[in-house]
């Protein structure tokens, strides 16, 4: 968490290193040495995941189709839809 604000809404980090603004209500708090280790685990669950079939939302029209993910850089969430 970067700063709360008079709301109690906070500025949050997330493991992807986007920012965001959210509610109190919609954060947990935790360490910074859990949290590390919780960002390591979910980036080594998405290389797992390169070059493997996936089901994506194609954002253009909603919809949920199958995929693939054949982008080698992590945290793109690029996919190729077939």
């Amino acid at each position: 968490m970067d700063e709360v604000f008079d709301d109690y809404s906070c500025s949050v980090k997330f493991y992807d290193g986007t920012r965001s603004i959210v509610e109190r209500e919609d954060v947990f708090l935790t360490d910074e040495d859990t949290y590390h280790r919780d960002v390591e685990y979910i980036h080594k669950c998405e290389e797992e995941l390169v070059n493997q079939a996936v089901v994506a939302r194609d954002n253009s029209s909603g919809v949920y189709r199958l995929g693939n993910n054949n982008n080698n850089k992590l945290l793109s969430r690029l996919y190729s839809m077939y």
